[in-house]
């Protein structure tokens, strides 16, 4: 007995360490739709969010979101002088994290290099070349390509009708759900939206000032990339901008791969709740068919609940409750964690939390802790 409790903690300190290494990409920020923006698209090159950063949206990182700043802080490398032409736009993420995971019978914690990436955009009038990579992390490929290089996301995009309409294909996410930079939440882990798992798409954005729709035929990975999503399948996306401070939002997925498919459906939303408190919010419904014709189908939910007391400081109560099996609820996981984000200045990012998760089926739980330190260029 005393064996299978160790091999028990020891499986769920591995399970909770390799949900913390996978957190996150390219930094998205959907919640801040409670202060009208909307797009993606004024911040970011992508229409998706995250990743190389437009003017305004370095602009909007010192003016809005830091707690301090100097005069053109937000540039490149944080040096006003540091200027590229206006069809060049220059990015990179550079991210660590450090780890605690507590049972009843183990204790681990590791400072773990999580993304060593830079990326570049040429933006031209009509059209837009996107690249974006850098060293593989710690943690999730083999040893020997442990520090190889690798191509995070690429892909070329159109613009028609005076920038509402969107084609763009290469390797990239589908649109779906929050679209949040935390990977390691169950809505984008538990969905296949882990790190490294961007795949081939192509994507048709419309986005207008009250509606953004998107759809994407996914092609999944190619056969020599070491990490990658290989499903095959269709996405769509929609969103709505309700009395201009909050955002809602549903989004399905339909896809195949060796004989396996799912389908997903959810509905998301960001509510301002008053100008210090707002909620983020996603349901999904999943139903995963195996290649011999049995299925099953699992929940998720995540709720946070935020608040800025002060310009870049924004503490938070985040639920997460997986149903992994609707037919048998001990299959149940839920999170609870207390933590913050801390924006001190444009280009730093930091990101504390203390959680505990609690499994249904064994009846335990398992205590988790992370900093996370981020420097974006």
């Amino acid at each position: 007995m005393h064996l299978v409790a160790n091999l028990r903690s020891l499986s769920s300190l591995l399970l909770l360490l390799s949900s913390l290494l996978l957190a996150t990409t390219a930094r998205a920020n959907p919640e801040m739709a409670r202060f009208g923006y909307f797009s993606c698209t004024a911040c970011h090159v992508s229409p998706a969010g995250g990743g190389v950063l437009t003017p305004y949206g370095r602009g909007l990182s010192a003016d809005r979101m830091s707690t301090w700043n100097y005069e053109n802080e937000q540039q490149l490398l944080g040096i006003p002088q540091a200027v590229t032409p206006e069809w060049l736009a220059l990015g990179g993420d550079f991210r660590s994290v450090q780890t605690h995971v507590e049972t009843g019978a183990t204790r681990d914690g590791r400072w773990i290099r999580m993304q060593y990436d830079v990326g570049a955009a040429v933006i031209l009038p009509h059209a837009t070349v996107s690249l974006a990579g850098g060293p593989r992390g710690d943690a999730n490929v083999p040893d020997p390509e442990k520090h190889s290089l690798r191509f995070r996301e690429y892909y070329a995009k159109f613009d028609a009708l005076e920038g509402q309409l969107h084609l763009r294909a290469g390797r990239f996410y589908p649109r779906y759900g929050l679209v949040m930079a935390q990977h390691n939440v169950n809505v984008r882990q538990g969905l296949g939206f882990n790190d490294g798992q961007e795949n081939l798409n192509s994507e048709l954005t419309w986005i207008t000032e009250n509606h953004d729709l998107a759809v994407t035929r996914l092609f999944g990975a190619r056969k020599q990339e070491l990490e990658g999503n290989r499903e095959k399948g269709w996405a769509a996306s929609w969103a709505y901008s309700l009395f201009g401070k909050h955002r809602v939002g549903a989004s399905a997925l339909t896809a195949e791969v060796n004989g396996g498919k799912r389908t997903t459906f959810d509905l998301n939303g960001v509510f301002k709740l008053n100008d210090k408190w707002f909620l983020m919010t996603e349901a999904d419904r999943q139903h995963r068919e195996a290649p011999g014709g049995a299925g099953s189908n699992q929940v998720f939910a995540f709720n946070r609940i935020g608040f800025e007391p002060v310009q870049g400081v924004i503490p938070f109560f985040q639920a997460e409750n997986t149903i992994a099996n609707t037919k048998d609820l001990k299959s149940r996981v839920d999170t609870y964690s207390l933590g913050s984000q801390w924006y001190p200045r444009p280009h730093f990012d930091f990101e504390t939390a203390l959680g505990t998760v609690l499994n249904h089926t064994s009846y335990t739980y398992v205590a988790t802790g992370y900093l996370l330190v981020h420097y974006y260029l």
